[in-house]
């Protein structure tokens, strides 16, 4: 079976930025008045977001980070503030806050450095609107539920890796997409087992060819085999079913890395630039 392509070209940063911005999934868009923050200096009111940064405070930090975006949207304290407004969403679980502070930190410095961080953030967001309360009190499985935003967040580790090689970012990058892309195809092997269930077919097989085609090295693919064969025998078409029996045969017993799930606090650095 034939590897999964990669992106293959070099992106230039803004076509980096333009392709993210794409990517990021938005669950909302929120219309609220912002928090009333007190009148001050952009250095006063950096320095008093530090203060509630630094204490893990990170709702409140937002407050006078989003104030500085406002009031003073240009500089290297707003270039901060976005920076540090990305991880305090985050660790506030804001997931969708941390998602349009991204996209509007690539869209005002589309040129800049950092990419790396805010794409690895992006990435993180993604993944944590893919989880909820239930499926963690409840051990359910990831696969069974709606795999969008485990794409937006591929999208993302994917960018950072081909971008950025050497970003202190892109081990871990690296990890995630392998765990993606196993969530992501034991997803189609569920809706392809649905449809057996209602004896659909040609649905079982349109489902199972796409997922051979997309993630042939997963552990799903291979246990997609027999349902595809069943499928074909199902509806009288010997000759394929033996094509993929006899690929089913060549691939016996194949040994598959299991892939834990990523932790959901990696290590993260906020880049400083001043």
């Amino acid at each position: 079976m034939k590897k999964m392509k990669d992106f293959k070209s070099m992106y230039h940063i803004r076509s980096i930025a333009m392709t993210l911005i794409a990517a990021v999934v938005l669950v909302g868009c929120s219309t609220t008045k912002q928090p009333e923050v007190e009148q001050g200096s952009v250095t006063d009111l950096y320095n008093k977001a530090e203060v509630f940064f630094k204490d893990a405070n990170y709702k409140e930090a937002l407050k006078y980070f989003d104030a500085i975006n406002s009031r003073f949207p240009y500089g290297s304290y707003a270039q901060q503030s976005a920076l540090d407004a990305i991880y305090a969403a985050y660790r506030s679980q804001d997931y969708t806050k941390a998602l349009s502070l991204s996209e509007a930190y690539l869209r005002g410095y589309s040129q800049g450095a950092h990419l790396d961080y805010v794409l690895y953030m992006t990435g993180l967001a993604n993944m944590a609107l893919a989880d909820n309360f239930v499926q963690d009190a409840f051990k359910v499985d990831q696969a069974t539920r709606d795999v969008s935003s485990l794409l937006s967040a591929y999208q993302s580790f994917n960018l950072l890796q081909q971008n950025f090689p050497t970003s202190m970012y892109a081990a871990d990058a690296q990890l995630r997409m392998k765990y993606i892309i196993e969530t992501v195809a034991r997803h189609q092997l569920y809706i392809v087992k649905f449809y057996q269930k209602r004896k659909a077919y040609v649905a079982v097989i349109n489902r199972a060819l796409a997922l051979l085609r997309q993630y042939p090295e997963t552990e799903a693919a291979y246990q997609v085999l027999p349902i595809l064969i069943n499928a074909y025998q199902a509806i009288h078409i010997p000759n394929l079913a033996e094509r993929f029996e006899q690929i089913l045969q060549a691939n016996k017993n194949p040994k598959f890395e299991k892939i834990p799930r990523p932790t959901s606090s990696p290590k993260i650095e906020v880049p400083k630039i001043f």
